[in-house]
């Protein structure tokens, strides 16, 4: 519906008030996605960037903003992550982090950048982890901190609730 909507929000606005499966949908599929974002991401950096992120885009849900506010055309290519990450998820294999990290590197590009324009509180200083506030000239290269090197993956505690979250996608 965004995409065809070409990221005109009063658009898209019409289309989800007469549909409210839709919007509910939508919601839904929000709040699974976050929660599977946060199950993953371990690191304390990468969690406050995202953090932040959710919380604006909680803020324009509340404020029913969300679709003035924000550049929706590049909601197709966020899904297309998606629906990558997902699969790496189910497979859960350890051969596939490196794929998820470019995904999810990925994702708070097109997040960042399209989505939100680049108005994001806390955003990390590279795309290669940054200092952070450290000072890492004198650390080796292999021992600077990674973008979403921390991660809980592969999943080892397979819970109910966990493999309902991948295979609801």
């Amino acid at each position: 519906m965004a995409k065809d909507s070409l990221g005109k929000g009063q658009e898209l606005e019409k289309r989800l008030s007469r549909d409210k499966y839709m919007k509910s949908a939508i919601l839904e599929c929000y709040a699974s996605f976050r929660n599977i974002i946060n199950f993953l991401v371990l690191g304390e950096r990468e969690n406050t960037v995202i953090q932040n992120i959710f919380q604006r885009v909680d803020e324009h849900i509340e404020k029913e903003d969300l679709l003035t506010e924000l550049n929706l055309s590049a909601l197709p290519n966020l899904y297309d992550r998606f629906v990558k990450l997902i699969e790496c998820l189910m497979d859960n294999k350890k051969e596939v982090k490196d794929q998820i990290v470019i995904l999810l590197l990925d994702m708070l590009e097109i997040v960042t950048r399209d989505i939100m324009e680049g108005d994001v509180e806390g955003l990390l200083d590279s795309s290669h982890g940054g200092s952070y506030g450290k000072d890492e000239r004198m650390t080796p290269l292999d021992q600077h901190d990674q973008i979403f090197g921390r991660l809980q993956f592969p999943v080892t505690t397979d819970t109910e609730a966990w493999s309902e979250k991948r295979k609801s996608y």
